[in-house]
């Protein structure tokens, strides 16, 4: 994720707030961005309110051509988006090639092509009253509320904004503040696509811009990101009667049995748990070993991880990032050791350099506290039964 720094002496010109935002990987300054007020988003939701009727009027082939040719747009400027995806977020490329970028291309094309099927009215038989007829029929909500994370930027905001102008809604997004111009990609995209003024609204901000989202008049919110904004969140919308989606993180668990083959399983266990640097809301964290294999299983795991490692190190040191070599290095767990309580191995890094942290400990309250928490990083807790 990039990082993001306050830009000082801002609010007394315009009476907005900026930040600035920098590459994690390179600690490059890739720009600034205004936080948009709580006046700039109620705006944005009534020009989105103004649009979405002409738009809902279209009607589902119309609507999925213009998606279909986002899709197509998209193809073409897979190189270019997929540069934004890896400077705001750092990951590597062909990771924001695969996971985000042909994910998207799968969204638009799913969406376009099927949504009037999933829509269509559907007659529904009733119990009691025979003589009564029922049919369920779906409209547009009006406009949808979308506030998105930064771990997946581009696909986690395509994907929600997809299904709701494929439904008819106009929609305001809020993409996370720490991957801006991620968002900015998506807007340009779907503009030059031929998607109608208004139906389609940016604001960026921090945290103050999608809580004015959340009370700007939307018809539903969806969000996706951490429990703790999620419960804030949920609140918000149960106070006002408001329909919202939540997609938040997890403490994922993974189960070992005693019947699995300790190698399969430790590729494993590190692929669920390194993917995306551990920053996915359903990372492995917590693995749950049969302790008639832990031995074996638990030793292999380094061995699976050290790979990656060594790989990261030697791309560190071809772009010239010699503390984050050294955290690379640090991470590395050579032994471990397993007791049938708790046996924690923690291992944390960034490309931004960052200390990384590893360790192997017995259990203690530090450690059951860590089990219980979601991490963002790459951190595998063993838990014997």
């Amino acid at each position: 994720m990039a990082l993001l720094r306050p830009v000082d002496g801002v609010r007394e010109l315009h009476g907005r707030r900026k930040l600035g935002v920098f590459n994690p990987a390179t600690l490059e300054p890739l720009g600034e961005i205004e936080v948009a007020t709580a006046d700039d988003v109620r705006r944005a939701v009534e020009s989105a309110r103004a649009a979405q009727p002409a738009w809902a009027a279209r009607g589902f082939a119309e609507r999925g051509c213009i998606l279909l040719r986002a899709r197509d747009l998209l193809v073409d400027r897979a190189d270019e988006i997929a540069d934004t995806i890896c400077r705001d977020t750092g990951k590597p490329r062909m990771e924001a090639l695969a996971t985000e970028v042909l994910t998207s291309c799968d969204a638009l094309s799913y969406y376009a092509k099927r949504a009037g099927r999933l829509l269509r009215d559907r007659k529904q038989r009733l119990h009691l009253l025979k003589t009564k007829k029922l049919l369920l029929s779906w409209r547009p909500m009006g406009v949808v509320g979308i506030i998105t994370p930064w771990n997946f930027p581009f696909v986690l905001s395509l994907n929600p904004t997809v299904q709701a102008l494929m439904a008819g809604n106009a929609v305001v997004l809020k993409p996370s503040e720490i991957t801006p111009f991620v968002g900015q990609a998506l807007a340009r995209l779907l503009a030059d696509a031929g998607l109608p003024e208004g139906v389609f609204q940016l604001v960026t901000g921090d945290g103050a811009t999608g809580a004015a989202l959340v009370d700007a008049g939307c018809d539903k919110i969806a969000f996706t990101g951490s429990v703790r904004t999620g419960r804030k969140i949920a609140e918000a919308c149960g106070r006002a009667l408001l329909p919202c989606t939540l997609e938040l993180g997890g403490k994922d668990p993974m189960i070992v049995c005693d019947d699995a083959d300790p190698e399969r399983a430790a590729r494993g266990a590190v692929w669920g748990a390194f993917a995306n640097a551990g920053q996915i809301c359903m990372s492995t964290e917590r693995v749950y070993v049969s302790e008639r294999i832990a031995e074996p299983f638990i030793a292999r795991v380094p061995a699976a991880a050290r790979p990656g490692f060594d790989a990261g190190v030697d791309y560190l040191r071809k772009r010239d990032y010699p503390a984050a070599e050294t955290s690379f290095k640090r991470a590395i767990v050579p032994n471990l050791d397993f007791t049938a309580a708790v046996t924690y191995l923690a291992v944390t890094f960034a490309a931004s350099g960052h200390p990384a942290e590893a360790a192997s400990a017995p259990e203690n309250k530090a450690i059951v506290q860590m089990a219980r928490r979601k991490l963002r990083g790459v951190c595998l807790e063993f838990i014997g039964y």
